[in-house]
């Protein structure tokens, strides 16, 4: 076997131990360079596998070296199979030193993650799987796998399944004598689901019940039957009321969160739960109550409050917050009878001399409110007044939750005598001082203004001048909460907001904020969605604005490609986009040009979003500054058409928002720069068509590429033509439902264009063709004479049979009244 250079691994190891021997800050930086540079080489990971192994070496030198090669390994480097052999095999040999086990544990699982996979690791793992040591590294291996849908597909390859399957059996030896690592590693293996998990779920769900006797394993219980729950319900409901059991009895215990996401889970099996709903809704109701946590998510927020790696939803996702979702959930499947089981609870809860309970009772109503709103509204008249009153309760909680809880009532509010006392106790909660109250009544006023915008307009300069005080005061996630509530304004007055009275209100002490916040704080960003609203309601009004604001635009898109993040481009990107569109004269838009060209060709595929939707914007409006750059910019467009199938995750939304964004700009240069494009539009049909063929969940989507292929025949209708045997008539189906606008209009143009080069196609299109014309209301004039004249050339080929032909078609008195013909 290959052997790494002795020399180089001594070197390494002085390199840790000097750095263990308090030298200066100077040459501390030396040793980061040197080992950076080392590290490229794939000797340098032998070399510290070598300084791991070495017993005779202090332990922190060791430990050291494995904390080192864990990182390098993260970097995925390319090995050559002899160097990566030696490094497995040192692995191996090192998995049952205790003293370095969570070491060798961490760099197995990297190494097996980053080389894609690993089946002599797992056979090693099934071999000892009975030492504490290898249930732990089975564990985190498992916790990573489940990460990466390729590395759980790879588990049912023959070259796993085998291994797996001797795993099983002895995971399950282990579980019947109470090994609760053991039943962690099957509980992982059961959410990542291989095939050869699957025959032994049933026999499992039964050791789990036995087990749950035994305390110290009634949490691994818990979560083993969630996750059997989550992909096989059907082998819960055989042994439904010991589950049900356990996980009653869990909701009282430190397990309650597990046990609320198993009834969340099957919220909607009504004959099944039935006889358990109303011992289920007083155990949730009572968990509802704000625990330690909550209130430690009332303390002062850290300056980057809305931007850790996890979002804030997740980060606060509490077990009041996940019983509030259950009661909504069992309400909507059970709707009035869940409010006549727990009205008594919540009122007692709601009339309690302890806020805390008070609280809780107004979190119960609002979270029952949606579906149980039928036995709820004869009680309306007696609620609503009571919960006015606790908009000013003494306790910030209490008025902060009173606002959310009135506010899933805004329906049944909107267009009665309850709006006005309603919206007035919203902006006293927008003025309040507490920052959970501030937050709550913004998010209320958000919920109404998409209920009402009639009564709201009368009020809206009283409303505008409260939300600028809070400009003042405002800090942490109620600043965001603020900008979200005048984005919202913005979005539903639009024009009537055009006014020098409103504008004068708003637009001070917003660009007070736009100014000192700085560029690289993230704060930009909620201010650039904030901005694009406001944009786009005062339209021309706010161009004077436009040159600086795309200026600082270009600086955030240089800091989103310069090692930040990359949501600094994407909002420079969207809020330039917005100016663009509104401004009546632009300045020198080329350095904007080149930078969105540059986001395109970044490997994030959400600024590949962003940035196609920035370039159909140039080429739309700024035609000029972006003219050079469209050869490589229709060939960066072009390959980022791709859509991914699978679950409706960010990732996948962004590829098929991307690709609706990139075609979209396609469709744009066929229309402004058919002569550029032309060439290409075989290649991109060729990418195009079969994406635009399939069911894609979002409609405006389909919609948007459909309309691009049409777009593209204004460009190279022969290049359309020779395609449109694949299309057509998915091109129709779309236009035929696709409202009136401008899109459409330059989509029928385009393809009207290759028919009347091409009317064979329509031999067997034609009755397709013609219902989507005539389903096309609001069709131009000019349009209107082209679509004329297909149908016209079409009747001269037909000849004598021309009557007989159209007597077939469903719209033929349509066709003659709107086209003559």
């Amino acid at each position: 076997m290959w052997q790494p250079d002795q020399s180089l691994v001594q070197r390494v190891t002085n390199l840790i131990t000097e750095t263990f021997s308090g030298i200066s800050n100077v040459r501390q930086s030396e040793i980061a360079n040197e080992v950076t540079q080392l590290s490229q080489f794939p000797e340098y990971s032998c070399a510290l596998i070598c300084i791991l192994n070495n017993n005779s070496l202090p332990l922190n030198t060791r430990l050291a070296a494995g904390h080192s090669l864990k990182s390098t390994l993260e970097k995925g480097i390319d090995f050559p199979l002899e160097h990566l052999t030696f490094l497995q095999q040192g692995i191996l040999n090192a998995m049952d030193d205790i003293p370095i086990a969570k070491a060798i544990s961490n760099i197995a699982t990297t190494l097996y993650i980053t080389q894609d996979g690993w089946p002599q690791l797992l056979a090693v793992l099934t071999e000892k799987i009975e030492n504490s040591w290898a249930q732990d590294m089975g564990l985190q291996l498992f916790e990573d796998i489940s990460t990466y849908n390729l590395l759980s597909e790879l588990l049912n390859s023959q070259e796993y399944s085998e291994i797996l399957k001797e795993l099983i059996k002895r995971l399950m030896i282990l579980i019947e004598n109470s090994h609760l690592k053991a039943v962690k590693c099957m509980n992982q293996l059961v959410q990542i689901m291989p095939s050869v998990v699957i025959p032994m779920l049933q026999v499992y769900l039964d050791l789990l019940i036995r087990i749950h006797s035994n305390k110290a394993m009634s949490g691994v219980v818990a979560e083993g039957i969630l996750a059997i729950c989550s992909n096989r319900k059907d082998l819960v409901w055989v042994r439904f009321p010991e589950c049900a059991d356990i996980m009653l009895y869990e909701l009282s215990t430190s397990n309650a969160r597990t046990a609320t996401s198993f009834w969340t889970e099957i919220a909607t099996a009504k004959e099944l739960l039935s006889p358990y709903l109303l011992r289920l809704l007083s155990n949730v109701i009572d968990n509802l109550k704000v625990q330690e946590q909550d209130l430690m998510d009332m303390l002062p927020e850290k300056e980057d409050f809305r931007f850790e790696k996890y979002e804030e939803e997740n980060m606060n996702w509490t077990l009041r917050r996940e019983s509030a979702l259950l009661i909504d959930k069992l309400a909507e499947s059970f709707g009035a009878a869940t409010f006549g089981l727990i009205q008594e609870k919540i009122q007692s809860l709601l009339l309690s001399n302890n806020w805390i309970e008070t609280e809780s009772g107004l979190l119960a109503l609002g979270a029952i409110a949606s579906g149980a709103i039928s036995a709820i509204l004869p009680s309306l008249p007696t609620f609503l007044p009571f919960l006015q009153k606790q908009t000013s309760h003494e306790q910030p909680m209490v008025r902060s939750m009173a606002l959310w809880a009135i506010s899933r009532f805004t329906e049944n509010i909107v267009g009665t005598e309850y709006f006005k006392p309603y919206l007035e106790s919203i902006m006293r909660g927008v003025m309040d001082k507490d920052g959970l109250v501030q937050r709550s009544a913004c998010t209320s006023f958000c919920i109404l203004i998409c209920h009402d915008t009639h009564d709201l307009g009368n009020y809206l300069e009283e409303i505008l001048h409260i939300f600028a005080k809070g400009f003042e005061y405002y800090s942490g996630r109620a600043l965001l909460n603020l900008l979200d509530a005048i984005a919202s304004i913005c979005d539903v007055f639009g024009e009537q907001l055009r006014s020098e009275n409103f504008m004068s209100i708003i637009i001070g002490p917003l660009f007070a904020l736009w100014n000192k916040t700085p560029d690289n704080h993230k704060l930009i960003w909620t201010l650039c969605e904030t901005l694009v609203s406001l944009a786009l309601a005062l339209g021309a009004c706010f161009s004077q604005y436009g040159p600086a604001i795309l200026e600082r635009c270009e600086r955030l898109i240089q800091i989103g490609l310069t090692g930040h993040e990359k949501q600094f481009a994407m909002k420079g990107l969207e809020l330039s986009g917005a100016i663009i569109e509104i401004s009546e004269t632009l300045p020198n838009l080329s350095s904007l040009a080149q930078l969105a060209v540059i986001c395109l060709n970044n490997d994030d595929i959400q600024l590949k979003q962003y940035a196609g939707a920035n370039i159909g914007d140039l080429v739309i409006l700024a035609n000029s500054y972006i003219l050079s750059l469209l050869p490589q910019t229709i060939t960066q467009l072009t390959n980022t058409l791709q859509i991914v199938q699978g679950p409706d995750d960010d990732e996948a939304n962004s590829f098929t928002f991307a690709t609706n964004n990139s075609a979209s700009a396609l469709g744009e240069i066929s229309i402004y720069n058919p002569a550029v494009i032309s060439p290409e539009i075989p290649k991109i049909l060729d990418k195009l068509i079969p994406i635009a063929k399939k069911r894609i969940k979002l409609p405006q989507v389909r919609e948007n590429l459909m309309a691009a292929i049409g777009k593209f025949g204004l460009a190279n209708p022969e290049a359309l033509a020779e395609k449109l045997s694949e299309i057509f008539y998915f091109w129709c189906e779309v236009m035929q439902e696709m409202g009136s606008s401008k899109d459409k209009e330059m989509s029928f143009k385009g393809m009207t264009q290759t028919l009347i080069l091409y009317p064979s196609i329509l031999n067997q299109n034609f009755q397709f063709y013609a219902v989507a014309s005539v389903s096309y209301r609001g069709m131009p004039a000019d349009l209107e004479e082209v679509v004329r004249n297909v149908f016209i050339k079409i009747k001269e080929i037909a000849g004598n049979g021309w009557e007989a032909y159209i007597s077939q078609i469903p719209v033929r008195k349509e066709i003659y009244e709107r086209f003559g013909v």
